[in-house]
């Protein structure tokens, strides 16, 4: 049954990984702490992206994430929410320092890949920052 309104998923059965290495944690992106980001490794922008594995399916309708006052490297600008069977969402963001969010039509199973498109180049354009993520549905 939907909410009314939206409620923070747990991260407790989900597992982060990245396109491209494991030693760069997803989970980085989604435990609470802008502090530890996850990030890409240098020139690795073209493979960057992260897989949320949930124990049962969830119903996302809402990405918010986090932008820093100074951040380094590349932030996402647009990024794509897909699912395994090809369901997908565009999302843009501003890039403004805070949380910003994005709601869009709802999508639900057990993994999400989250894949940055167009990015903010505010450092080294070598490497791609996510700060911290939260995902929303019911």
């Amino acid at each position: 049954t939907p909410i009314n309104e939206p409620a923070k998923l747990q991260i407790d059965g989900a597992q982060g990984t990245t396109s491209f290495a494991d030693n760069y944690s997803g989970l980085q992106a989604i435990d609470g702490d802008p502090e530890t980001y996850w990030s890409t490794a240098p020139n690795e922008t073209s493979k960057a992206g992260i897989t949320f594995l949930f124990k049962e399916a969830k119903t996302i309708s809402s990405l918010n994430m986090f932008f820093v006052a100074e951040p380094v490297g590349l932030l996402p600008k647009e990024v794509i929410l897909s699912t395994p069977n090809g369901e997908s969402r565009e999302i843009t963001f501003r890039g403004l320092a805070g949380w910003e969010s994005a709601s869009f039509e709802a999508l639900t199973t057990d993994t999400f890949i989250l894949t940055p498109t167009s990015y903010f180049s505010v450092g080294s354009p070598s490497f791609v920052n996510i700060y911290e993520l939260e995902l929303y549905g019911y």
